[in-house]
């Protein structure tokens, strides 16, 4: 757009600086505001998958249009080759400067192996991309958007051709972001952002953009910068006894933070709460299981996918570590049990009634292990073996209804 079109466009922010930071103090301690990704497409696709009212079903929009309130670098590398899925990276870096491993040790990202060209044939294995905050008019918080490598350069052609060159800032103006298809060197489809200055902002609507976005930056970047300012903090206090391990987490004298440390001081903020907030003795180890049981009931079962975020060797390991855990599936196993034995008339329908419902709470579900119920319906099975075709369809059937 020409400077000759351009208007100074009013924006609607919902939210200015000081609210901003108001409510951002109403989430301390709930691991602050959770942000909406917008999604890229693959395979040459030219729509956006954004975040909508239904979080099933995302908007499908041709472009995006809004203020870019903050960007950065970020890096991402994985030992086994990327395939675009959930896999957290075993490497990972928030400015693109220094990368966290999942050793907890800190690597230079110019100097990494896996940063350089040539790491991954003519590319790198380390995937260098850039987040970027997109405010949209009328609303509260910024969408993400993390553009892919294949887009690195048109987001550089952009900030440095049309903000850096003018002498304005992102903030000041109304940025929209479109998808053009491309190809690479071997033939292969992909999507490309392109980027294109819509309006600028008018003064007021500028200087309260500018203020909401300085309160973003403290929230986006301050985990990463609070940690380095208290490492270097403590290599200024233990001068020559620091002992530097490359650790973001580590003890004061940059010491490995050993595990029974951590039990211990778990231990301790139990004795001060647990009686206070009404909560059960767990060991820390705990905390690890009720975690991933959560994240498998709140993902549909989905072992893979919590695998990956667990860190667990295989999705056998999580099955059998977690499978104890399905409560919900052994709740409508129970509940097959219930209607259907309670409604049949047959010895073995009875005898098996009679003795599950011993086991059964009011509302169906049972305390038994899977394995005690297991036998019970293989001693039914031997005495009616027309019970076992009755006892899969009332299964498929509740599997359906649920």
């Amino acid at each position: 757009m020409s400077n000759e079109v351009m208007e100074n466009v009013k924006f609607n922010v919902a939210v200015n600086g000081e609210k901003s930071m108001a409510l951002m103090e109403e989430l301390e301690g709930l691991g602050g505001p959770s942000f909406e990704f917008i999604k890229m497409p693959s395979g040459g696709g030219l729509v956006f998958e954004v975040p909508g009212i239904d979080a099933e079903n995302p908007d499908m929009e041709k472009e995006i249009t809004g203020v870019i309130v903050d960007h950065h670098p970020i890096n991402a590398y994985w030992i086994e080759k990327y395939a675009g899925g959930n896999e957290k990276p075993d490497c990972q870096s928030m400015d693109g400067k220094q990368g966290i491993g999942a050793d907890g040790c800190i690597h230079d990202c110019a100097s990494c192996v896996q940063n350089q060209f040539g790491s991954d044939g003519s590319g790198k294995s380390c995937k260098n991309m850039h987040r970027i905050y997109l405010l949209r008019s009328g609303e509260m918080l910024p969408m993400i958007l993390t553009v892919p490598p294949t887009s690195l350069k048109g987001v550089k052609d952009y900030i440095q051709n049309i903000f850096i060159k003018r002498g304005l800032r992102p903030i000041e103006a109304l940025t929209k972001i479109s998808l053009k298809k491309d190809t690479n060197n071997d033939g292969i489809a992909y999507s490309k952002a392109t980027f294109s200055l819509q309006d600028t902002l008018d003064g007021d609507s500028a200087a309260m953009v500018k203020e909401y976005a300085e309160g973003l930056k403290k929230v986006s970047r301050q985990e990463l910068l609070q940690m380095k300012e208290i490492i270097e903090r403590d290599k200024t206090y233990y001068q020559e006894a620091y002992e530097d391990n490359e650790l973001v987490f580590a003890l004061s004298d940059g010491t490995p933070i050993e595990a029974h440390l951590c039990s211990k001081w778990f231990r301790k903020w139990q004795k001060v709460n647990n009686t206070r907030l009404d909560l059960p003795h767990i060991k820390f180890h705990g905390l690890r299981h009720s975690s991933a049981t959560y994240k498998l009931r709140l993902s549909n079962g989905n072992i893979k996918a919590v695998q990956a975020d667990t860190g667990h060797a295989s999705a056998k390991m999580v099955t059998d570590t977690y499978g104890h855990s399905e409560i919900e599936e052994q709740y409508k196993l129970t509940q097959a049990f219930q209607s259907l034995f309670y409604s049949k008339t047959e010895n073995s329908s009875n005898s098996l009634c009679s003795e599950l419902s011993l086991y059964l709470d009011e509302d169906g579900s049972t305390d038994l292990e899977d394995a005690q119920l297991i036998q019970m319906l293989k001693n039914a099975f031997k005495k009616n073996p027309h019970l076992q075709k009755e006892v899969l369809d009332e299964m498929l059937s509740l599997n359906d209804t649920v």
